[in-house]
């Protein structure tokens, strides 16, 4: 696939995502059943899945193109002629790149790409919420003292001061930081969704 069907799939993925989080909206955290839960956090996982795509979509673009959409110019170490081979030399003896971690993928574009551009420029935005979301995700993956202690960091963005993290994920994605306010998941998910926006707009 090409970076407009990637970005296409990215969109229709996100619409599907969203029509789950409006239901999720009526449940109250406190009151949460366990498919409540078991739903909230299949829809961080699917979010995460879907920001991990994209963003090795957009960088193996980059590497095989000379501008942006919109005819900005990218400045690259790394001309390929096409994504897989751009994979096989980013990947350099490793079996996998982990495109899900936020800090791992804008120190790559700040080698590759002049000041970065266009990765850091997509990614900068929402950095600290991709951050949340991958931390999120490794604790629903992951049953481990560095997975709760990210968790733990996470979490208190999403609650009052003084308020105690829950132990499940999907508890901290259904809750409010104030009744008025959107949940967890719904403010990730909003964040994440504009990544599309703003590569579009480079």
């Amino acid at each position: 696939m090409g970076i407009r069907e990637e970005q296409k799939l990215f969109d229709e993925s996100n619409l599907f995502l969203e029509a789950r989080i409006k239901a999720l909206a009526k449940v109250d955290a406190q009151r949460a059943t366990r498919e409540d839960i078991f739903v909230a956090e299949a829809v961080a996982f699917r979010v995460y899945r879907g920001y991990e795509r994209f963003a090795r979509a957009l960088f193996l673009h980059s590497c095989a193109t000379t501008q942006t959409r919109n005819g900005q110019r990218i400045i690259s170490k790394l001309k390929c002629a096409d994504w897989s081979t751009t994979e096989r030399i980013l990947k350099a003896g490793n079996r996998f790149l982990n495109w899900g971690k936020p800090e791992t993928t804008k120190k790559l574009a700040e080698l590759v790409f002049q000041n970065g551009f266009p990765i850091s420029d997509v990614i900068s935005p929402v950095y600290s919420t991709l951050v949340d979301l991958q931390r999120i995700r490794n604790f629903i993956a992951h049953d481990s003292s560095e997975a709760r202690s990210g968790f733990d960091k996470a979490g208190q963005k999403y609650l009052r001061t003084g308020s105690p993290v829950p132990d499940s994920a999907g508890l901290l994605l259904l809750s409010r930081k104030y009744p008025r306010r959107a949940q967890a998941i719904r403010q990730i998910f909003r964040k994440v969704a504009a990544l599309s926006k703003i590569y579009s707009q480079l």
